[in-house]
């Protein structure tokens, strides 16, 4: 009996352990909601710069996107480790009219609340 607990505690502690790792790789696919931004833009979804996005046409609205469905189009690793995700918004819009896709340090935006999971 003692040998059955100890290799359910061991089953257990490793399911906990790969549950915690995939909270930090996005999964393409996956479907999330920008949360607010903190200062004057988002810090860790990579907008371009203000000027590029007023040149093209679009609109520096950075509140619109609150709330805004994104899914995961692609995913990619670095040489460091860190996992970056490519989002698109569900409905097909272009961000701030002019913007197909924007790329995300995912770990990051998770942790500050810019992007939340369903």
């Amino acid at each position: 009996m003692r040998s059955f607990l100890m290799i359910l505690l061991v089953l257990l502690s490793f399911q906990w352990a790969r549950g915690q790792q995939s909270a930090e790789e996005p999964k393409v696919g996956e479907i999330l909601v920008m949360g607010p931004y903190y200062g004057m833009e988002y810090e860790h979804v990579h907008f371009p710069k203000l000027n590029l996005i007023l040149k093209r046409g679009g609109i520096g609205n950075w509140t619109s996107l609150r709330g805004t469905k994104v899914f995961v189009k692609e995913k990619y690793q670095n040489s460091d480790g860190e996992f970056f995700a490519v989002l698109e918004r569900t409905d097909g819009r272009p961000f701030l009219k002019v913007i197909p896709s924007v790329t995300t340090s995912f770990k990051q935006a998770l942790e500050s609340g810019e992007l939340r999971s369903l």
